[in-house]
């Protein structure tokens, strides 16, 4: 907890993948805590994901390491090809001397790269079909999951242009990347994005297709917007209220997979009750609502 002027502050970290099994299957795993499942809630924010304080810069040296647990593969363009999108999340929680909370969220993706399947900067054996292997299944996803947020982008600067609400399209199908980026694509984030170019020549047209990709991101321009400060003491009640409601759902039992998402749920109401708890001063009484 960092408290200065009045203010309270807390910064926690957590790192996930996104790989696929199915198009119907895509997971995240907490790379923090043994590849435990967790989701993207409706506000498209990770739940369940673990986080882990950040008070020092050793702290965040030591969550970094954890990326070496990402999934890897190697192929004949890469030994350690990375087979996942990459996700570290940087929450920041600050109460004021009025009692209310800004939550700001910083969010780093590192997007495992698109794959050819044939040529001679083919990613994988051209003799064999794209599926043979979970290594060209996985380049599937990656071209896949690349393509959609590309799509989205396009969907999402044209709808900008034109004044009209931003939504997403049902022709779309729904992946998780796309998912974690709403706040860039829809919403008011501040956004930008790094493209790494090879300067080998026989890498020319991956090289040109990059910067077409980087060209289509860079026509997504808004205006950043701050996030609200909210109270303190309604946010905290609306959070128990919601670990009670969850919590006696889940205790009555929930079918399949959802079970698991009601589990995460609960799981990451008890990490922002602790969180509030955390940021109230003690012995203060806070404003009234």
């Amino acid at each position: 907890l960092n408290q200065r002027g009045g203010y309270r502050a807390l910064l926690h970290g957590s790192m996930v993948e996104l790989s696929i099994l199915t198009f119907t299957n895509q997971t995240a795993s907490d790379l923090l805590s043994n590849r435990a499942a967790c989701y993207v809630d409706e506000q498209h924010h990770l739940q369940g994901a673990s986080q882990v304080p950040l008070c020092t810069p050793q702290d965040v040296v030591r969550m970094a390491a954890a990326v070496e647990t990402r999934s890897v593969r190697g192929t004949k363009m890469n030994d350690t090809s990375s087979r996942s999108h990459c996700i570290a999340v940087f929450t920041l929680s600050v109460l004021n001397p009025a009692g209310s909370v800004r939550t700001s969220r910083l969010n780093f993706f590192d997007m495992m790269g698109s794959e050819r399947f044939k040529g001679q900067n083919s990613a994988h054996d051209s003799s064999k079909s794209s599926k043979a292997s979970m290594g060209g299944f996985e380049g599937i996803y990656a071209n896949l999951s690349l393509s959609q947020l590309m799509a989205s982008v396009d969907l999402a600067a044209k709808q900008r242009r034109s004044g009209k609400k931003i939504t997403g399209d049902k022709s779309m199908i729904d992946m998780l990347l796309t998912k974690m980026l709403m706040g860039s694509l829809a919403g008011s984030a501040l956004t930008a994005m790094i493209t790494c170019l090879s300067q080998s020549p026989r890498n020319g047209e991956e090289s040109y297709l990059s910067l077409k990709y980087g060209e289509g991101m860079a026509r997504l321009l808004k205006a950043p917007v701050m996030q609200p400060a909210r109270p303190l003491k309604g946010i905290l009640a609306a959070a128990r209220k919601r670990h009670k409601e969850c919590s006696a759902i889940m205790a009555r039992g929930v079918q399949g997979k959802y079970q698991a998402r009601r589990e995460a749920e609960v799981a990451q109401l008890s990490h922002d009750i602790e969180l509030l708890e955390l940021l109230k001063p003690k012995n203060i009484e806070l404003p009234s609502l």
